[in-house]
């Protein structure tokens, strides 16, 4: 997401005419207005936001919500609070939009529902826009709530703790979280933004592998085989061959 708010002279000093609480509207119409934009299939809610002098831009309250699903999973994100890294003042915020070096998440909450057809209701949360500026982003004490209505499965991930920071031409991820099928998993690693792939390690303390696991995992389609072919996993986002020497197949 790029984080750029596009206040105007005009706007601003009005606002700086009448008082700090006018501010603080005006900057939180302005990023209500930029979400909108960003995913304009979703019902944007911003509930408050302020500047602090010298330290950046605290937005309380975010919402996306997409209209199309039903009730119970409309709300994909909400967000209590969102600190947008930009030393700015008044007087440049009336000159032009703040350049933002880094953004924080407190506590946001990510609710992803399974459909019918297989896919998910954070889909469209996914994936970088065209012309997007790489920062880095920490997300301190959010929640993953994962539920699959056809099969009446779910799960929460809590506690989780994110670090992501540009490195050159890749992204360098390090976190830990704690869910219903683990007691605590941490990891870190590199992705690489060229080609889409990745190198992670990481652990996972006390997992649970049960029939509840596999009901959310995405379905495959089974394939016929005559006896022949080889495994093969993944690993550090490249496949990994099967070491088993194969048969040679009848005709």
């Amino acid at each position: 997401v790029r984080w750029a708010l596009p206040l105007t002279v005009a706007g601003v000093v009005a606002a700086i005419a009448i008082g700090s609480t006018q501010i603080g509207e005006e900057v939180r119409r302005r990023v209500e207005s930029r979400l909108r934009e960003e995913f304009p299939g979703l019902v944007v809610q911003v509930q408050a936001a302020g500047l602090v002098e010298g330290q950046g831009i605290v937005v309380r309250g975010v919402v996306l919500a997409d209209p199309a699903l039903p009730s119970r999973h409309r709300q994909i994100l909400r967000i209590e609070e969102v600190q947008l890294d930009c030393r700015t003042t008044l007087t440049e915020l009336a000159t032009g939009a703040p350049r933002i070096t880094a953004v924080r998440l407190r506590r946001p909450t990510v609710h992803a529902a399974r459909a019918p057809d297989g896919g998910w209701s954070v889909a469209c949360l996914l994936g970088r826009r065209p012309g997007g500026t790489l920062m880095p982003v920490a997300v301190e004490d959010a929640t993953l709530v994962v539920e699959d209505p056809v099969h009446r499965q779910w799960l929460t991930v809590r506690q989780i703790e994110l670090d992501v920071a540009p490195d050159g031409d890749a992204v360098a991820v390090r976190g830990a979280a704690s869910g219903d099928l683990f007691e605590r998993a941490t990891f870190a690693g590199i992705l690489r933004l060229q080609d889409g792939g990745f190198d992670v390690a990481g652990t996972v303390e006390s997992l649970e592998v049960s029939p509840r696991v596999h009901a959310l995992l995405p379905a495959r389609r089974p394939r016929r085989s005559r006896g022949c072919g080889a495994a093969s996993a993944s690993s550090g986002g490249r496949p990994a061959r099967s070491t088993r020497p194969r048969r040679p197949c009848s005709t």
